[in-house]
């Protein structure tokens, strides 16, 4: 609309509001919808993207994102995310225009260098070392991670080249997710996986009856001509879409996270077939009939959607920008004032920044040990434990299971390795308060000693084994030895067969599957083999 009458006035007056407009927009922005990376991998570790994942990303990054830095920092966050074990792709066509058209073009398409169309963040992943593409004219991907070149191979002896075989496929059989950033689910190259999988029922053909050809310079420099077929002008025109785009929404299997003026979504590629097939079940297809009514785009929630978006723009982004720069920072002065002198001293020191020079390295590890120390002697509970935490105003609190445990193989080896006998003292007053808290079926309880409800908790128990077993290494105790297995033989038993730990979930964290990964530590300390075994079905 907007547009519309913008088409209405004079060219030089729609120019000048134009302008005037963006320049508005873009100091709105930078003003009350900025945010940085920290703020980013938190929202995307909030959507569900986890360490190991395969992802497909799809991105609009453009001045009114709102985000302060660098398309190569948004790739660094997700690769940050993934980890080595994941796996990241983005699609790389090096033309605008229609396939048929492209490859109408005398230019080959080179590996190499011919530069991704779909973006500035897919050009700038193109250039990142240790990126791959692959060498379909049509649907080049690029890939990163452990099976990268597995995912991009073949793709240019693919006639068809987002169907069996191809980068799509191979997404899928690593459980890939799709990714959007700022766009919408209407840029999903993987639902030209799902024309070709859904060919033999659709009401029109899916591709072209003759193939193109171009030549392609691999990434060895060798030139091939490929063959391949690009999609119908009737399929293209037929498509059907926003159907199971809204599906997928109202069935909540898109998540979604709003980020400074930034939105992201996060779907499954599974869920993307599982829908389509569904949809074709109820013998509705993805390329609409002759006399349906067509949509590609997405429901976006009507005026209830715009509202609640308006709202957010204009009214809760400058109420948090005031809440940063005033009531934050009034409120850290009011605390300030209420400290006792020595600690608004050492307030006063903290403002000043970092010293110059970094102090040595044993006097930082002997001052950590001395602070454990203090923990363990001021807990609340004197019970040998070291307490959770200390607070400004309330102090210590009383001692805690899951902490205690892993501290303990850490003061073992620095009380041995700096001849301190308090240290390994201490340490064994640790294991014996342990041994005292564990309960009947060899697990231990989650969150602090003192709580009224001592159920075993798998996390806990699988952290408190790591100084059980430094224990049993260190001292010839046999109590220690039989506490830990004990332990180690309830993580067996609750062991799910696929290798998860569902039954006896932290009270304290979200609800979702989890994975441990504490038998492998002690698994030479225990005589049953059953417990090498339990750790070797964790599932990945």
């Amino acid at each position: 609309m907007v547009r519309t009458l913008l088409g209405l006035l004079p060219a030089g007056l729609a120019t000048g509001l134009r302008n005037g407009y963006r320049q508005l927009r873009a100091k709105y922005v930078a003003r009350f919808l900025a945010y940085e990376t920290p703020a980013l991998d938190h929202s995307l570790r909030a959507l569900g993207l986890r360490d190991g994942d395969a992802v497909i990303v799809h991105a609009a990054f453009r001045p009114f994102n709102g985000f302060q830095g660098e398309p190569s920092h948004v790739i660094d966050c997700l690769t940050d995310i993934v980890g080595p074990a994941g796996h990241l792709f983005m699609v790389s066509m090096p033309y605008e225009g229609t396939a048929r058209d492209y490859l109408a073009e005398p230019a080959p398409f080179d590996v190499r260098r011919s530069p991704s169309r779909m973006g500035l963040l897919s050009e700038a992943f193109r250039r990142r070392p240790g990126v791959v593409r692959s060498a379909n004219p049509l649907h080049p991907i690029l890939a990163w991670g452990p099976k990268a070149d597995w995912v991009v191979a073949g793709h240019d002896s693919l006639q068809y080249s987002c169907g069996p075989g191809s980068p799509f496929e191979k997404m899928l059989e690593l459980g890939g997710k799709a990714l959007f950033f700022d766009v919408d689910l209407d840029v999903l190259t993987f639902m030209h996986y799902l024309e070709d999988r859904l060919q033999g029922s659709a009401p029109v053909a899916v591709y072209d009856p003759r193939p193109g050809s171009k030549t392609v310079v691999l990434a060895s420099g060798e030139r091939r001509q490929v063959e391949v077929y690009p999609f119908s002008r009737e399929a293209v025109r037929r498509r059907q879409f926003a159907p199971l785009y809204n599906r997928l929404i109202g069935s909540g299997l898109v998540a979604a996270q709003t980020v400074g003026n930034t939105r992201l979504q996060l779907t499954r590629l599974s869920s993307v077939v599982e829908t389509g097939d569904a949809l074709l079940e109820e013998g509705r297809h993805i390329l609409g009939g002759p006399d349906e009514p067509l949509a590609v785009k997405p429901r976006r929630g009507g005026l209830r959607f715009i509202a609640t978006r308006a709202c957010e723009l204009v009214v809760v982004a400058p109420l948090r920008q005031l809440r940063r720069n005033v009531a934050i920072p009034a409120r850290s002065l009011l605390d300030l004032t209420r400290l006792a002198p020595e600690m608004q001293a050492e307030a006063g020191k903290d403002r000043l920044g970092l010293p110059p020079g970094d102090p040595p390295l044993d006097r930082c590890t002997a001052a950590a040990v001395q602070w454990l120390c203090l923990a363990q002697d001021r807990s609340t509970t004197a019970d040998g434990g070291v307490a959770r935490h200390y607070t400004i105003g309330r102090g210590w609190s009383s001692s805690y299971p899951e902490t205690t445990g892993y501290i303990v193989p850490t003061l073992l080896e620095y009380g041995y390795r700096v001849d301190s006998p308090d240290l390994v003292a201490r340490s064994r007053r640790m294991l014996d308060w342990l041994l005292s808290i564990q309960l009947p079926n060899g697990g231990f309880r989650g969150g602090v000693v003192d709580l009224t409800s001592p159920d075993a908790v798998t996390f806990n128990t699988g952290q408190i084994l790591l100084g059980l077993a430094a224990g049993a290494h260190r001292f010839a105790d046999g109590k220690y030895q039989a506490a830990m297995n004990r332990a180690a033989q309830w993580l067996v038993d609750t062991q799910d067969s696929d290798g998860c730990w569902r039954r006896f979930p932290s009270p304290f964290t979200a609800p979702g599957e989890k994975v441990y990964v504490g038998l492998p530590r002690f698994h030479g300390h225990v005589v049953r083999q059953r417990a090498g075994a339990a750790a070797r079905r964790r599932p990945g």
